[in-house]
């Protein structure tokens, strides 16, 4: 029986609705109910997800691929828009790892499932893990003084509330030891690998004020040449009836203008060049978004710029006085 078009709506935007679908798979540990917030229909026959937590779930699909997809609204319901408030699934399932159905259940996301952290580039991929044992073994093989050891433990608290103490007793049990702790929150762990990049980022934003700071008197410069080589046609417009700050205004329209066209620029540049970097530093950098702030910031180093390099040059038209400036004809 082909899926309705109205079905299709409704499972598309169920997330949207506050009705997520749930994914029931069962498997060696038991059943699982999960929500999956991309679910869609595929085609009339087929629905489809992308599978972004690759866990409970995924490892059931593994052995057993009969799933089932509950949908649950009520307000569909009271609306007249379903006669029942549930809409239930039943099926096997497919996995595509890759391919062209793959990369058409991509095309088909929501913007924000395609943009949700692990469902496609964004995913942080440079932590791996695996289980302990079996790395061990190959290591005590290759480096046998190394075997046997580790160097991060992970704990977790029944009450977080009661992190210090637990940090404290554990380094109390092995200090003075061949092997002391350094306990701390997971928190301050990843705070101290910010603070290795502390450096770099710091590097970053006096480069940036400096490039800023040698624009801003590049253009000044050029302003001041150009009001200069115009001193006669500013002396002309002030015989002819225009007021001093009029020709200051234009003098800063232009300067701005010039300012804004290089941040449009810039700003088309800037999402290319954000990708090439990250391509470049993803072994410091695991993620490196674009947000809005910072075009608003592009926009107003721009203003700034282009008030600073033309107030001076605005300044000196509007006071030249008009026999000075034809004499600068001659």
């Amino acid at each position: 029986m082909p899926i309705s078009q109205k079905i299709k709506d409704l499972v598309y935007n169920a997330w949207t609705d506050g009705a997520p679908c749930l994914l029931a798979t069962q498997g060696p540990n038991g059943p699982n109910i999960s929500p999956k917030g991309s679910m869609l229909v595929f085609d009339d026959e087929h629905l489809a997800y992308w599978e972004r937590s690759k866990r409970q779930a995924l490892e059931n699909l593994g052995h057993d691929l009969r799933v089932a997809v509950i949908y649950a609204n009520f307000k569909a319901q009271r609306d007249g828009v379903l006669e029942s408030g549930f809409l239930r699934f039943y099926g096997t399932a497919e996995l595509h790892e890759s391919g062209p159905v793959r990369e058409a259940i991509f095309q088909r996301l929501t913007k924000r499932e395609q943009e949700h952290d692990g469902a496609d580039k964004g995913t942080d991929q440079s932590t791996m893990f695996m289980h302990w044992d079996l790395l061990n073994e190959t290591i005590k093989k290759l480096y046998p003084r190394r075997g046997d050891q580790t160097g991060v433990f992970m704990v977790q608290l029944r009450d977080p509330a009661a992190a210090a103490e637990v940090s404290a007793a554990i380094d109390a049990m092995f200090r003075n030891s061949l092997a002391e702790t350094l306990t701390e929150t997971e928190k301050a762990f990843q705070l101290s690998f910010v603070a290795m990049t502390e450096a770099i980022l710091l590097a970053i934003q006096a480069v940036s004020f400096v490039v800023i700071v040698i624009i801003m008197a590049v253009m000044a410069n050029t302003m001041a040449m150009t009001a200069r080589e115009r001193g006669s046609e500013y002396a002309t417009m002030k015989a002819l009836g225009f007021k001093p700050g009029v020709v200051a205004a234009m003098i800063m329209a232009e300067a701005l203008l010039l300012a804004l066209i290089g941040a449009g620029i810039g700003m088309l540049l800037t999402s290319p060049v954000i990708k090439l970097f990250h391509a470049a530093t993803v072994s410091v950098f695991a993620k490196m978004p674009l947000v809005a702030e910072t075009f608003y910031l592009q926009a107003a180093c721009a203003a700034v710029v282009g008030l600073v390099a033309g107030i001076v040059p605005a300044i000196r038209a509007a006071r030249v006085k008009i026999v000075d400036g034809l004499r600068h004809v001659a």
